[in-house]
């Protein structure tokens, strides 16, 4: 192989390109110094200990005097701006067309489904349906077993305030646990 040969400039240029960031260095780290880098100040130097449990207040801009009311009727306000700036736009419609011609979504609300579509019709139904026995009050059943077990708590229950208020034993739990007493 052979060596390239380079040109006298090009060697200077090299050498000077080496030695550049040794002259360049000191002086940085002098101008660092000299413009206070690297030293703490008394802010940063105080470390808090645990959680900082304070939170910053809110900086609003220029709604200092707004409370909820007023944001509230801002926005009424906005919308309805929108809304009259959407109906005058010649360009803005509501539903945009594919490249098939089918109806895409509605811009405002992103529903992807339209209402021309039986499918999403039948769902929709099922899903009323659905709603509606959800919200229906449940029908309680009375059958013979449960009214014969209420009647005999009911039994059990007086035998046990008769135990109590007779004179002599008064074993509730005999009472309680026994049904042929």
């Amino acid at each position: 192989m052979e060596k390239q040969k380079y040109s006298v400039r090009f060697l200077r240029r090299r050498k000077f390109m080496m030695v550049l960031p040794l002259l360049v260095l000191p002086f940085l780290t002098m101008a660092f110094w000299a413009l206070g880098g690297g030293a703490s100040t008394s802010e940063v130097a105080v470390k808090k200990e645990g959680l900082n449990l304070e939170l910053p207040d809110a900086k609003l801009k220029e709604d200092n005097a707004f409370d909820k009311l007023s944001f509230y009727r801002q926005a009424e306000s906005d919308s309805t701006r929108l809304k009259e700036m959407m109906k005058t736009d010649p360009y803005y419609r509501n539903e945009l067309e594919d490249v098939a011609g089918t109806t895409g979504y509605n811009i405002l609300n992103g529903s992807p489904y339209s209402d021309s579509d039986p499918n999403v019709r039948r769902v929709q139904e099922k899903i009323n349906e659905l709603n509606l026995q959800l919200n229906q009050p449940a029908k309680q059943e009375v059958t013979a077993a449960k009214v014969n077990y209420v009647s005999s708590d009911v039994d059990r229950l007086g035998e046990m305030m008769q135990a109590m208020n007779a004179p002599g034993e008064k074993d509730i739990a005999k009472c309680y646990y026994c049904r042929d007493t």
